[in-house]
């Protein structure tokens, strides 16, 4: 039965996300006593502190609220269309980044999912970037942010725009093409790479730095 439709179409329908918890609950326990995993990581709290000193559980966040909950369960009871069911100790993590994105919004005057626009997106990477968080992490949001969006029909509310691909940390692709790199540069890099082991590491790093200084000239040129 696919219960995520039914939770956004009567968001007071008392469902079970597992033998202890409904999904009306503050706080979700998963599951217990998995072999190789701790309890908590199966435990979901909705009602972490807020940047004002609030709790997500009370009643001034049920815009934010109701769909993030929706998202999260979605999730693993009905994935995006070709993707595999999240595991319940993955859907914890996820909903630690999903707290991180939330209380930024609030700091931040995006008051709900639908004013998670493009442009706040690109401000929340923005922001990201000037933490000094990974590349690797930083997907980690992406990914949870991109999910919002593909699972909107069966949400309360959600991101209106789709995100665009996020290239490196504080970089947005736009569909445009990089400058070509002249074989000059081309192929001695790869040469390089290609015969790395008794070559001096220098050397990749000279044609790499003189491949990015033709990128940023043309960038420059408007190229």
């Amino acid at each position: 039965m696919n219960i995520v439709p039914q939770i956004a179409a009567t968001p007071g329908l008392p469902v079970r996300v597992s033998p202890e918890s409904d999904f009306a609950d503050d706080q979700w326990q998963l599951a217990r006593d998995v072999p190789g995993h701790r309890d908590h990581a199966f435990r979901i709290d909705g009602s972490f502190r807020m940047p004002d000193g609030s709790r997500f559980n009370e009643d001034k966040w049920r815009r934010l609220r109701q769909p993030a909950k929706q998202l999260i369960w979605s999730l693993h009871a009905d994935p995006p269309d070709g993707r595999k069911a999240v595991a319940l100790h993955t859907l914890a993590r996820y909903a630690d980044y999903l707290r991180v994105v939330l209380q930024w919004m609030v700091a931040n005057r995006v008051e709900s999912w639908a004013g998670l626009d493009r442009r706040a997106i690109e401000r929340l990477f923005y922001d990201f970037g000037e933490r000094g968080l990974s590349y690797s992490t930083v997907r980690n949001y992406h990914r949870i942010i991109r999910a919002f969006y593909e699972q909107r029909f069966k949400l309360a509310e959600a991101p209106p725009q789709p995100l665009p691909m996020l290239t490196r940390l504080g970089t947005w692709h736009d569909g445009t093409k990089k400058p070509h790199t002249p074989d000059a540069v081309a192929v001695p890099l790869i040469s390089a790479a290609l015969h790395l082991i008794g070559e001096p590491a220098d050397q990749i790093i000279e044609m790499r730095e003189a491949a990015q200084a033709i990128y940023d000239e043309a960038k420059q040129q408007g190229g």
